[in-house]
C-alpha cells in the first residue's frame, strides 16, 4: 500500500478502498471502530468521480466527544452519512462499543462512556480529590456528615464508620485505605486536562 493509493477512487474495489482508508485513519478509539467501519462502507458505496474532491480531503476527528467525518463541500448524501455517524457516536462508548453517554469528569475532561467504563474514571477522580483536598470532606479533620463525601465514595465511607461521622484519626485511616485502593485500580484513560 503506497501513499499514492486513493481510497476514494471509484475504480478501486470496495474492500481495497476500505483497507486503504482504515490504514490512513488508524487512530479511532476502539469502541468507535465498528461505527467507523460502517461509515467508511457507506462512503465507499456512494463514491463517484464528482465526490472525489470532498473524499480526498476527508478528515476523521474525535476531539469533540464524537466521531466526526469532516470534508470540504460535501453534497447532501455525504453530509448525511457524516452527520449520522456523529449522532450515533454520541451514544456509543468510545472504549468498548456498548451503549454510552457523554460523561463530564470536570470542567474540561469528558468522554462518551458506558457505566462500566466510566466507573474506574469516576472512582480515580473522586479518590484524587479526596486525597488532594481532604478539607472539602473533613472540617478540622472531622467528618460530620456523609453528604460531604463524593457520591462515588459514600458507600465505602459508610462502611468505614458506624455513625456516619469520623474523627480525625479515623479519617486519616480512611484516606490511607483510599490510597491503597487507588493503586489497585486500572489507569485512567480519559486524559486529565489539568495535568497536561
Amino acid at each position: 500500500m503506497s501513499f499514492t493509493d486513493r481510497w476514494f477512487d471509484p475504480s478501486k474495489p470496495p474492500k481495497a478502498a476500505i483497507a486503504i482508508a482504515i490504514h490512513m485513519f488508524a487512530e479511532v478509539p476502539l469502541g468507535w471502530q465498528k461505527l467507523f467501519y460502517e461509515t467508511l462502507n457507506a462512503l465507499v458505496a456512494v463514491r463517484t468521480a464528482d465526490r472525489a474532491f470532498s473524499l480526498n480531503y476527508l478528515a476523521v476527528e474525535f476531539e469533540n466527544h464524537q466521531l466526526e467525518f469532516d470534508m470540504p463541500d460535501p453534497d447532501r448524501v455525504l453530509a448525511g452519512i457524516c452527520r449520522r455517524c456523529a449522532q450515533r457516536s454520541k451514544s456509543i462508548c468510545q472504549k468498548c462499543g456498548r451503549r454510552g453517554r457523554l460523561r463530564m469528569f470536570n470542567m474540561t475532561d469528558a468522554a462518551v462512556l458506558c457505566p462500566r467504563c466510566a466507573a474506574p474514571e469516576l472512582l480515580h477522580r473522586a479518590i484524587d480529590d479526596a486525597l488532594t483536598y481532604p478539607g472539602l470532606i473533613a472540617v478540622a479533620g472531622r467528618v460530620e456528615s456523609p453528604q460531604r463525601v463524593p457520591e462515588v465514595l459514600r458507600g465505602a465511607f459508610m462502611r468505614a464508620t458506624e455513625a456516619g461521622a469520623m474523627d480525625a484519626r479515623q479519617f486519616r485511616k480512611w484516606l490511607d485505605e483510599l490510597k491503597r485502593l487507588k493503586r489497585m485500580l486500572p489507569p485512567v484513560s480519559v486524559p486529565n486536562e489539568a495535568d497536561a
